[in-house]
């Protein structure tokens, strides 16, 4: 939603609100002062300024509001981390930062630094300090490649305009953010934040909002893999002789389910089934550009919290068992097999090796334990490292320097990225990339966005990899895969009739090129 959108409607609109959580708790002037504040600034200093005005709400829970927001606008960011407890839901932007080509990370990076050292806080104060999240979105797996319809570029951060923040503490929060220039109207911005956010909490919760996707369920149209299983042995076939050859050691091979339903998806429906069934890691859901990029990742790229460091290295599939003898036995030929402990090593000592370049105190876990999820299990390494206060490194230093690892990429991760470039018969756009967020501090958290999905309507592309080594077999990896596929295909059979995963199939070519999200049409 852009900023005169909500000025022009929020006069027209506040008389008729409902009811809101936010009514008792916010001083609309004490908004207006802290967005007048940042508008004098911006005079001041010839530039815009970005205010951040927070204040505490009762208790509430933001994925419930989740529906609302994709109401009320076209940019919606979700995010829940098992990992640090932070949950939020952002709406509108304020500030959009976004870059193309191989150095994206550190131009949205610089100009991140830029806006936070001149912004201007108010209310509580708390959307100005370490650990609350005021920049939130995502990046391309690799640069140049991904351009849907609608211009997604290989990087889209923003700053919420309206968000709902659920700290680690147990505490709520709103925070309301503009970006002030020297010729904008601070009062009508803050009363268009005021509006939104009044819309936002709503209490309406008694009657839930409608959801035709929800009440009438969609039929599965088309389904069908790319690659398809017999594409699949090939690829596999031919990393494997690329690693014999010496160029390789590892390459994460990807797969993409198309599905075509005849009316839309509904993405908050989704977001709340994967949300309920995710034990671990940090579900998220992003729409933009007509699209919604969610998933429910257990990997964790990197998180910076007051100079503290922390990273994953994932490795190896199992499913889980279907008794407690049996999920151990899973887990034990994970930690027993030679290739997959090798496979997790690897990854480790690539995290290890590149925070030791600008961190110290580097910490690697001595051997792997098991992160068990709801239908599979992995081998889980950790890395720490503290980050001196002197070297002013935040979470897109370094992810920059991580993004991609061994497990997502490859490795040696520059041949690992050519392979993929040449034999991945679709682009992955954001799957297997940084997504997450950023404080006005430079720390934050971010997740490699695996076990994911891009849905545009009625149609949603799902993708899923492995790693594949010197001993990988082509069918036990596409089983491996198939286990990585099922809690999205769950998530969105959630708004399926109960015959969709089995519903009629035709070729490809039933959708025009509906296997490259990268080329679907506007429709």
């Amino acid at each position: 939603m852009k900023d005169a959108d909500m000025m022009t409607t929020a006069a027209a609109r506040t008389a008729a609100a409902p009811p809101s959580r936010l009514d008792p708790m916010t001083d609309p002037a004490d908004v207006r002062r802290a967005f007048a504040a940042a508008h004098d600034a911006a005079r001041r200093h010839g530039r815009p300024v970005l205010v951040a005005w927070a204040r505490p709400l009762p208790r509430v829970e933001p994925r419930a509001l989740l529906r609302r927001a994709d109401r009320l606008s076209g940019r919606v960011f979700y995010w829940t981390s098992r990992w640090t407890g932070v949950e939020s839901l952002g709406v509108g932007s304020s500030l959009d930062l976004s870059a193309e080509g191989a150095d994206r990370f550190a131009v949205v990076r610089r100009a991140w630094r830029r806006y936070t050292r001149g912004l201007v806080t108010g209310g509580s104060g708390i959307a100005g300090r370490a650990g609350f999240p005021l920049l939130v979105g995502g990046f391309a797996f690799q640069p140049g490649r991904w351009h849907p319809t609608g211009g997604v570029p290989d990087s889209l951060t923003w700053c919420p305009a309206a968000q709902v923040v659920r700290l680690g503490d147990g505490s709520t929060h709103l925070a309301l953010t503009a970006r002030l220039a020297a010729d904008a109207d601070p009062t009508a911005l803050a009363d268009a934040r005021l509006e939104l956010a009044a819309q936002l909490l709503a209490e309406t919760d008694e009657q839930p909002l409608p959801d035709p996707a929800v009440d009438s369920p969609p039929r599965l149209v088309v389904r069908f893999d790319v690659p398809d299983a017999e594409q699949w042995r090939r690829a596999v076939g031919a990393a494997v002789e690329e690693i014999h050859r010496g160029d390789l050691t590892k390459v994460v091979l990807a797969r993409q389910v198309v599905l075509h339903a005849d009316q839309p998806f509904a993405v908050p429906a989704a977001v709340d089934r994967l949300a309920e069934g995710f034990s671990e890691g940090a579900v998220f859901a992003a729409r933009f550009a007509g699209y919604w990029f969610l998933g429910g990742t257990p990997e964790c790229l990197v998180r910076v919290a007051h100079g503290e460091v922390t990273a994953h290295s994932l490795a190896g599939s199992a499913a889980r068992g279907t008794t407690a003898a049996a999920d151990a036995a899973g887990a034990q030929s994970l930690l027993d097999n030679v290739k997959t402990r090798h496979e997790q090593s690897v990854v480790t000592d690539f995290v290890a090796r590149v925070l030791s370049d600008v961190c110290v105190d580097v910490r690697a876990s001595a051997r792997p334990g098991i992160l068990r999820l709801g239908n599979v299990q992995h081998l889980v390494g950790t890395v720490t490292a503290a980050v001196p206060a002197h070297r002013g490194v935040g979470l897109l230093d370094l992810v920059e320097r991580l993004h991609p690892t061994p497990a997502v990429g490859g490795y040696p991760r520059r041949a690992a990225l050519r392979w993929i470039a040449r034999n991945e018969p679709f682009d992955r756009g954001w799957y297997a990339a940084p997504v997450g967020w950023l404080d006005a501090a430079q720390d934050g958290e971010m997740a490699v966005a695996i076990r994911s999905a891009l849905v545009s309507g009625d149609r949603a592309a799902l993708f899923a990899g492995c790693g594949i080594v010197a001993g990988s077999r082509p069918d036990d990896e596409y089983a491996e895969t198939d286990l990585k596929l099922r809690p999205m295909l769950t998530a969105l059979d959630a708004v399926l009739d109960g015959s969709a995963a089995s519903g009629p199939v035709r070729s490809p070519d039933a959708v025009q090129d509906a296997a490259a999200p990268a080329r679907w049409d506007a429709a």
